[in-house]
């Protein structure tokens, strides 16, 4: 969903979802989690977290990853028109 959509606009229901998934790992572990913790649980495992990723964090760069590789082929669609809205420039 989060890469066929603009989510990344609706942060406040972007961080209602992270509250979900916050209070489901507060009761599954039993504890009571600051947004400090939280915000550590939320780093990946190497750098000391749980790794559990918030969908606020995830929502812009699922959006980009759909556009980037959905681009070439909007192009050939785009050609037919004698458009050409994505460019490799835009994508370094």
């Amino acid at each position: 969903m989060l890469r066929s959509s603009k989510a990344f606009l609706l942060v406040d229901r972007l961080k209602e979802v992270d509250e979900i998934f916050r209070s489901t790992l507060e009761a599954i572990t039993n504890v009571r989690m600051d947004d400090f913790q939280w915000n550590q649980a939320s780093l990946l495992l190497i750098f000391g977290g749980l790794g559990i990723r918030k969908v606020e964090d995830l929502a812009l760069p699922g959006q980009l990853s759909s556009v980037y590789s959905s681009s070439e082929l909007s192009n050939q669609i785009l050609e037919k028109f004698d458009l050409q809205i994505i460019n490799d420039t835009f994508f370094g």
